[in-house]
């Protein structure tokens, strides 16, 4: 329930026609891609990983949401080794190093 909570999904979860029962299932008709990347945050507090791959951790998440999935995600971070693949330059506040890719050329940003 707590990783569900952090990534702004108990509410929502709640509100499905089976509850926690509810079968998501391969087709996603039940879940929109902001719901999608919520979902994955989910799994990743779940899981606890050492080493994180996040590519574009936050698409199609509303503002508001990502504000306080943004504030889960910095916090879980700390202690953890991720690689994070965004085009969104707000995303890039949590971390260390940035490398910025053009087109094929990579530049060290530190």
């Amino acid at each position: 329930m707590e990783a569900l909570k952090k990534a702004g999904l108990l509410d929502w979860f709640k509100e499905l026609p089976e509850g926690f029962d509810t079968k998501i299932g391969q087709t996603r008709k039940l879940i929109s891609g902001g719901e999608r990347s919520r979902l994955s945050i989910a799994r990743m507090i779940l899981f606890d990983p050492e080493i994180l791959l996040l590519d574009e951790p936050l698409v199609g998440v509303d503002q508001e949401r990502k504000e306080e999935i943004f504030d889960t995600l910095k916090e879980l971070l700390k202690s953890k080794t991720c690689i994070l693949v965004t085009h969104d330059k707000s995303l890039l506040r949590i971390a260390d190093r940035t490398i910025y890719m053009k087109e094929e050329d990579a530049v060290w940003l530190i």
